[in-house]
């Protein structure tokens, strides 16, 4: 059977589920400034001059405690200079250093070097370019409400799960009038609160009706490594307006430094225990787009689901090159479809817009 066939078979009788990665918000334009994957933003911080400076002082400064400054340089020698180097991972890693360091100056000095990365990744994705992205994920949505529409799954609630910070899934989302949950209620302070993906969205609702029919009309968006708008108060996780400069966004990746905030892990926990409840459901469907699939915590709960039989993911990949690396990764599960033709992220809006049922 050809494979967009067995698709749009898989989005009619499955329970949907779309994992986006940083892929789905690149779109180069010339002259613009764009959406950075996740090896531009590494490049980007590695340049910048007072990231340099410091890593360049860690073996030099006499002042810095003993040792101190040779493992911190390791760090960012295996963290942000290797080819292996992951900037989520080298953030958790530089906050883990905490435990290790007694010098409560010298800690500071470190707690500044980590917010101001935190900084830089705040303002490179505010100042990229909505224009050239926004139009995509409009597509997308319109994609998935055609999707509802046209294989009667009203009464389905879709899962947007994604590894961006950036607002692109809630700004299109808001623009085509989408009710979402996001984990948030409130509206002055608004917290987190994993309850909420289990609420319904009623469009009206008449008091005296015995046997109110509540139909879903809203998705799930899940940002299970941070976002743009979160940051921590008191001790809780809130949301705030993410074009406010005055705060550093909560960007999560799990390692034990983040314990030291328990709320925060907390939170971080929680969300990826959805990605697994929800994975792990009879009958359902991972769709990928614009993920390398190279996030070890994520792949772990993926192979789980990956035991069910009845569990299908189906992957989008924007190059060849991607192709070839996720079908050698994928070639022993029957149950992984990596689509042997280019998708990026616009194409896979099309195919939703242009579905027509499977059979």
């Amino acid at each position: 059977m050809e494979q967009i066939e067995l698709v749009k078979i898989l989005l009619k009788n499955t329970y949907i589920n779309f994992l986006l990665g940083a892929g789905t918000s690149y779109n180069k334009v010339d002259g613009k400034m764009h959406f950075p994957l996740m090896w531009d933003l590494l490049n980007f911080i590695k340049g910048d001059t007072k990231v340099l400076g410091f890593y360049n002082s860690l073996k030099k400064d006499t002042t810095i405690p003993v040792g101190v400054g040779e493992m911190l340089a390791s760090l960012y020698d295996d963290y942000l200079f290797s080819e292996e180097a992951n900037i989520e991972k080298f953030l958790s890693v530089l906050e883990g250093v905490d435990l290790y360091i007694t010098d409560i100056d010298f800690r500071k000095i470190v707690e500044e070097q980590r917010n101001h990365i935190r900084m830089l990744i705040r303002d490179r994705l505010n100042n990229s370019d909505k224009d050239t992205v926004i139009n995509n994920y409009i597509s997308f949505y319109n994609g998935l409400k055609n999707v509802k529409e046209v294989n009667g799954l009203k009464n389905q609630i879709f899962n947007i799960f994604t590894t961006n910070y950036d607002m692109m899934n809630e700004m299109a989302m808001e623009i085509q009038n989408i009710h979402y949950y996001s984990g948030f209620e409130g509206i002055v302070n608004r917290k987190f609160n994993l309850a909420y993906y289990n609420y319904d969205f009623v469009d009206s609702f008449r008091v005296n009706h015995a046997n109110v029919k509540v139909t879903p009309n809203h998705m799930n968006l899940f940002k299970i490594h941070g976002s743009l708008s979160w940051c921590m108060k008191d001790g809780e996780l809130i949301e705030r307006n993410p074009y406010e400069q005055d705060f550093l966004p909560e960007i999560i990746y799990p390692s034990v430094d983040k314990f030291k905030n328990t709320n925060l892990i907390i939170s971080y926990s929680a969300l990826m225990r959805e990605l697994s409840n929800r994975l792990c459901q009879e009958n359902t469907t991972l769709f990928v787009s614009g993920m390398s699939m190279s996030d070890e915590h994520i792949n772990k709960i993926i192979e789980n689901a990956l035991t069910i039989n009845t569990f299908h993911m189906v992957i989008f990949c924007a190059t060849v090159a991607e192709i070839k690396k996720l079908q050698e990764k994928y070639k022993a599960y029957r149950n992984v479809i990596v689509v042997d033709r280019e998708y990026k992220f616009c194409d896979v809006a099309d195919l939703m817009q242009n579905l027509q049922g499977g059979d």
